[in-house]
């Protein structure tokens, strides 16, 4: 009779290999009662038998099932496995996420737990590590009239459509930070005021914290002025990851010139457009509008623009841009060029800079059949239009910005754009970092450092 052979399993002491020892989280909002919102990203680590036989080991969460980090092993989701079998030179993976308790704390405060291992006799032990913030949430909410934020300590979150009510003022202060969920919108019907410094810029982006995020698009999307919206002003604002990051519909209608008046704003990494006028009134310094799907500034059907000492640049050539990605248009077209709608446009660019990888940056669509209006002088543009080429506007010259792979689109001191600007009335004396101007000033919203 033949005979079964019984398999032998490694029983020495050298254990386990694991590809790492702590594994760290970035920081994760702490858990808006009553929901498991949010949860962190998914990290992986593998768990290695180094030897030549099969071996047993345990696994466990050291917290157990009250433990705010979350595992699974390899396809199972659970806090532990007793004497799991792990092939001869073979190998698991176990994710971990956490979802983090409220603490209290004004800034982000440390979790701990660890990931025990028994494999015959021996004990290895993997660290988790991750920060909890707290945060002010708002989802579906109307904004109270008059009201702010002012928290400089805890965030604010977005994880639904946010309104600013018809005839109603809402500000945003100095050194606030507002995360906006994957389904944000802030719709604003009355009046925005955002109120940051050079010191302390207001920072509106993706609620991701984690760092590879830093320069995704689409992950909220975007802040919507609507028809009837007016006097809005946005200073020293950095706005990024959205969707379409600023639009603004339909000119004022209380004699006012511009809808939404923005200074030393960096509206940076937006899936489709960055700022979006839609027949809107515009008026922005010392501003920087950079690498955006299709356009850094779309002006559509018409509007009234003034741009003084901006920065336009776009260097995301994964999407396949082929179109200028500053662009002003008096028309509106179906998906086959037709002319649908017409409206008179008015565009001012003074001491800007225009600049990407294509022959031409900066288009304009214009129809006879409504009045149009564009006036350029004192700007680097990158352009094959030489029509461009009055008004002191300089075309093709580097601006040798200090690192394009950075996103840095600050001005090497031997940029073309130095000391080529024209004097303003009344001047902008500083630049989009509160840094004092030279005389004459460079193109754009940074001035070199000499």
């Amino acid at each position: 009779m033949g005979a079964c052979k019984k398999e032998s399993f490694y029983d020495g002491g050298d254990g386990l290999r694991l590809s790492e020892d702590t594994m760290r989280f970035d920081t994760v909002f702490t858990r808006l009662p009553g929901t498991g919102y949010p949860l962190s990203v998914t990290k992986i680590f593998q768990v290695v038998n180094p030897h030549n036989q099969p071996l047993k080991t345990s696994i466990r969460l050291a917290g157990g099932s009250t433990s705010p980090f979350r595992l699974n092993i390899n396809g199972r989701n659970t806090p532990a496995v007793t004497d799991y079998e792990i092939g001869p030179r073979d190998s698991i993976f176990v994710f971990v996420q956490c979802t983090l308790e409220a603490n209290n704390n004004l800034n982000p405060a440390l979790v701990t737990d660890s990931i025990l291992f028994s494999t015959n006799g021996r004990e290895q032990q993997l660290i988790l590590e991750a920060w909890g913030w707290d945060a002010h949430y708002f989802r579906r909410t109307v904004l109270p009239c008059g009201g702010e934020w002012a928290d400089r300590d805890k965030p604010y979150v977005l994880l639904d459509t946010v309104v600013i009510p018809e005839n109603c003022t809402f500000t945003i202060r100095n050194g606030v930070r507002v995360h906006c969920g994957i389904r944000t919108s802030l719709y604003v019907l009355g009046t925005l005021k955002v109120k940051g410094t050079a010191g302390q810029p207001v920072i509106i982006q993706s609620d991701k914290l984690a760092y590879r995020y830093r320069y995704t698009t689409g992950l909220w999307n975007g802040i919507h002025f609507l028809v009837g919206s007016t006097n809005n002003e946005i200073d020293y604002a950095v706005i990024t990851q959205g969707g379409i990051g600023i639009r603004v519909d339909s000119l004022p209608v209380n004699g006012s010139d511009y809808n939404l008046i923005l200074r030393n704003c960096r509206v940076m990494h937006h899936a489709s457009v960055g700022l979006l006028g839609v027949t809107g009134g515009i008026k922005a310094e010392n501003s920087v509008f950079a690498d955006c799907g299709s356009f850094t500034f779309f002006g559509l059907l018409g509007g009234k623009y003034d741009f003084r000492h901006c920065t336009f640049a776009s260097y995301n050539t994964g999407a396949g841009r082929r179109d200028p990605h500053v662009a002003v248009t008096n028309t509106l077209r179906d998906g086959n060029g037709n002319l649908l709608q017409t409206q008179p446009v008015q565009s001012y660019f003074v001491n800007s800079l225009i600049y990407g990888p294509n022959e031409t940056e900066l288009g304009f669509d214009n129809s006879s059949q409504s009045p149009f209006s564009h006036f350029l002088e004192n700007n680097l543009i990158r352009s094959n239009d030489d029509a461009l080429r009055i008004n002191d506007n300089i075309l093709n010259l580097d601006p040798r910005f200090l690192s394009i792979k950075e996103h840095n689109y600050g001005l090497d001191t031997l940029s073309a754009a130095k000391d080529k600007a024209k004097m303003l009335s009344p001047p902008l004396d500083f630049d989009v970092l509160g840094r004092l101007r030279s005389f004459p000033p460079d193109i754009g919203a940074f001035e070199s450092q000499k």
